[in-house]
């Protein structure tokens, strides 16, 4: 049975580094806010700091996890989810509430 997560974000501050464990397995997540294009990136690296994405643009409503082909991602799907009717880029402190970062099992 598939669960779903909220990431906890932050988004008082552009860029930051955080810890977590995603099915019991350790992760490190990059979050780069970029005001040129007012929108926020990802990277994500094993516990040991080896990288398994970089630099993907959090798109809503988009799978960032899809596409990795590395086998340090034993995963789900990470997602942002905005349920506005419009849904747009998350600005900076939109990634604290309104446009949530969502982790999503593998079944």
């Amino acid at each position: 049975m598939r669960t779903t997560v909220q990431i906890p974000t932050r988004g008082d501050i552009a860029n930051y580094f955080q810890r977590i464990s995603l099915d019991n397995v350790p992760y490190i997540l990059l979050f780069n806010y970029n005001a040129r294009d007012s929108s926020w990136y990802l990277s994500l690296y094993d516990g040991s700091n080896n990288p398994i994405l970089q630099g993907m643009k959090l798109v809503p409503n988009f799978s960032l996890t899809d596409q990795i082909q590395n086998p340090a991602w034993t995963g789900g799907v990470i997602i942002t989810y905005d349920a506005r009717p419009d849904p747009q880029p998350a600005l900076l402190a939109d990634l604290d509430g309104t446009v949530p970062l969502l982790y999503i099992s593998a079944p």
